[in-house]
């Protein structure tokens, strides 16, 4: 007890129960400030974390991708305004993440084999940048392309539906500086309204904005305008017309003089509508006679052009012009209809004497008789005086009659069945004998059997035109070659080994060329020279080329632009129904070179040094020269349309299409120009040009083309 009490009352113990207690204090204060720091901390991670897992649930994230290439840049754009306005916060590696998850199942392996080391795989930018390369390598340029171009209005669809898409193919198509200029010339060629398509054109200066804007500003006016004619009432004398063409007759006429019908491809596209008499009908539209009355903007006619008056918005049956009087014509051609009607109707008529009509001597039953072709008669007609060269002929009563343009019948003897023969063609064909007429006539049908083209052959333009595809064209100027001033010569002095079973054709060829004065013997010395290169062809032939590399880097450029091809294609009109194709035969061959200009195409052969007298192919200058002088030969002609050695001569009548080619045939033949007869087209509805099919319908991709793009093995 003592001892207890002796320690209790200790100083020194004392002392050190102070400092123990003040020790446990500091722990305790460390322990829960280490405690607070924690909680801290993980409050934070916890709201860091929950910002970026949980997305905003009022922006939508963009749909899993369909891994189709030319859906990849939509699809990059939506996944870039998702990624701004939800993982703006998102660290690379987190982005990445989503990008991945977005992408779908496939891109899991994409991304593998990519090979991207760790890090790689956690940067967003080189990811992206993996992906764009390996959809951009998977796109078809030709076919996002061909696409753009393909594309044009439909009927009922808004101006702004078809601009954003073009804008939006633009984009795929990489069209760079001239993306606008592409997106213009598309609008303006694909409109659905051809007659603003026509006004836009007279507008070349105008930009794609100020083109849209007129587009937009047209459709609305339309629209507005609907709305105000469709509650004005029609006048109670409106004049009507007879629903006859007087200028040219496409129809039959039934025998009690019904109404004719129309051919299936002259009928307008309006289920909705009937024709009715307009003489007893007030409530037929007056610009086109159809009923229901509708507001012009439905209105079939509203970009039609009128046959009487020439004034666009009507058609001639509903025409308030007076009719010319005309002299009595002779009957020059026949048109017919459907087998179901009565008669033949002669529709085609000519009150002037052309200077040269088309012809062609073509056998029946084995007599030789002279035609002139008419692709607008569906039956063939000849001359009853002609029927006495024919042997042993029996004539039956003709099935139909024929009506002249005034609507007088024409007298029929009968018909007979013949065998038509032209060249190595024949054809069983139902011939109509008539009186007083004019010529014989050669209908479709047989001019289709036989081969020969719609409205006339070549043989026949030979005839008018012999020099136009004869020989070796020279359109006169002579060309000089430039070469920059710090030009280092070339020339090489051993020619290249020829096989020897082509050596006989590309000695007869070099003999064929120097005989044409395509080329001419080089005997001195010269700076230049380059190597001949020689193709085999299947016909055992040869192609003689020339290896300019080296020379043409030397050559300076013409310094022209040439058109592009969809530039040319907006220049033919959109009403155009007929169409011619010209080649220009060896096209730079038409040019011919100075002497100077001459030594720098030297080349060596097994045979000696030759150089061409003319503008070989191979210049890098001589597409520009060429084009330059075609330009010029072509110019102020209506209705044609070049392109290096292509021309496409177009007219929205027959006789128009007629007018223009024979200008053009005069023109070429006055400048020293040639054609290939061979690939020449003559007076058809449908051509190919350039690669596409031009025809009434508008220019449409050449479906060869399309089958090669669709056959492309991909890459």
């Amino acid at each position: 007890m003592t001892n207890d009490n002796a320690t209790h009352n200790d100083p020194s113990h004392k002392d050190i129960n102070a400092e123990h207690f003040a020790r446990q204090q500091q722990i305790l204060t460390q322990l829960l400030e280490l405690q607070r720091q924690q909680m801290t901390l993980s409050a934070a991670t916890t709201n860091n974390a929950a910002t970026v897992a949980v997305p905003n649930p009022s922006v939508p994230p963009p749909p899993t991708f369909s891994y189709k290439a030319e859906e990849w840049a939509e699809w990059k754009c939506s996944f870039y305004r998702y990624k701004r306005t939800v993982l703006v916060s998102c660290s690379s590696e987190q982005t990445v993440d989503y990008f991945i998850g977005h992408l779908g199942t496939k891109a899991e392996k994409i991304l593998k084999s990519f090979h991207l080391s760790t890090e790689d795989q956690k940067n967003f930018a080189i990811v992206l940048e993996r992906f764009d390369a390996y959809f951009g390598e998977r796109k078809n340029l030709v076919y996002e392309r061909v696409k753009f171009l393909q594309r044009v209005q439909g009927s009922d669809e808004p101006c702004d539906i078809f601009i954003s898409d073009l804008t939006a193919m633009a984009q795929t198509c990489e069209w760079a500086q001239l993306e606008g200029e592409m997106i213009k010339l598309r609008i303006i060629a694909g409109l659905a309204d051809s007659r603003l398509s026509i006004q836009l054109q007279t507008r070349p200066d105008d930009n794609v904005d100020e083109v849209i804007k007129r587009v937009r500003l047209a459709e609305s006016l339309r629209k507005q305008q609907a709305v105000i004619r469709a509650s004005a009432p029609a006048p109670a004398n409106a004049p009507t017309q007879s629903v006859t063409e007087p200028e040219e007759v496409s129809a039959i006429y039934h025998s009690r003089g019904a109404i004719p019908k129309q051919k299936p491809h002259m009928q307008r596209p309006n289920p909705h509508v009937r024709t009715a008499d307009y003489k007893n009908d007030t409530k037929s539209c007056r610009k086109c006679g159809l009923i229901p009355r509708h507001a012009f903007a439905s209105c079939p006619s509203r970009n039609d052009t009128c046959k009487k008056c020439g004034k666009i918005g009507h058609w001639s049956t509903r025409c308030l012009s007076k009719v010319n009087n005309r002299q009595n014509p002779k009957i020059a051609s026949v048109e017919t209809a459907p087998d179901e009607e009565d008669n033949f109707f002669m529709g085609s008529i000519d009150t002037s004497k052309p200077k040269k009509p088309w012809r062609a001597i073509v056998n029946v039953n084995d007599t030789n008789l002279d035609f002139k072709l008419d692709c607008g008669a569906d039956v063939t007609v000849i001359r009853w005086d002609d029927l006495k060269k024919l042997n042993k002929t029996t004539l039956v009563d003709a099935p139909k009659s024929l009506i002249s343009a005034s609507g007088d019948k024409i007298q029929i003897v009968g018909t007979f069945d013949a065998d038509l023969r032209y060249r190595n063609r024949k054809s069983l064909e139902k011939i109509y004998v008539a009186k007083k007429l004019r010529e014989n006539l050669l209908g479709r049908d047989a001019l289709e059997t036989l081969g020969m083209l719609s409205w006339a052959n070549v043989a026949s333009i030979a005839e008018q035109f012999p020099t136009l595809f004869e020989g070796i064209g020279n359109l006169g100027k002579t060309y000089h070659i430039k070469i920059k001033e710090n030009a280092v010569p070339f020339a090489i002095a051993a020619a290249r080994r020829v096989p020897l079973h082509l050596r006989d054709a590309v000695k007869k060829h070099l003999d064929k060329l120097e005989n044409e004065s395509i080329i001419r013997k080089v005997s001195v010395a010269t700076n230049w020279c380059a190597p001949m290169v020689v193709v085999p062809k299947k016909n055992n032939s040869v192609r003689i080329c020339v290896d300019y590399t080296i020379l043409n880097k030397s050559v300076q450029s013409e310094r022209m632009i040439l058109p592009e091809i969809s530039e040319s294609l907006a220049l033919i009109e959109a009403e155009a129904e007929y169409f011619s194709k010209l080649d220009a035969a060896s096209g730079f061959y038409h040019i011919p070179l100075d002497t100077n200009s001459q030594l720098l195409t030297t080349f060596i052969t097994p045979f000696g040094r030759y150089a061409f007298q003319r503008l070989p192919m191979g210049i890098t200058s001589a597409t520009e020269r060429f084009q330059r002088e075609m330009m010029e030969t072509l110019e102020g002609l209506e209705g044609v349309v070049n392109l290096a050695d292509d021309m496409l001569i177009f007219g929205k009548t027959k006789a128009e299409h007629d007018q223009r080619l024979a200008q053009v045939l005069e023109r070429l033949k006055q400048r020293g120009l040639r054609l290939n007869k061979e690939k020449c087209v003559f007076g058809k509805k449908k051509v190919k040009f350039l690669g596409y099919t031009i025809s009434k319908e508008g220019v449409g991709i050449d479906e060869d083309k399309v089958k090669a793009v669709l056959e492309m093995p991909a890459p």
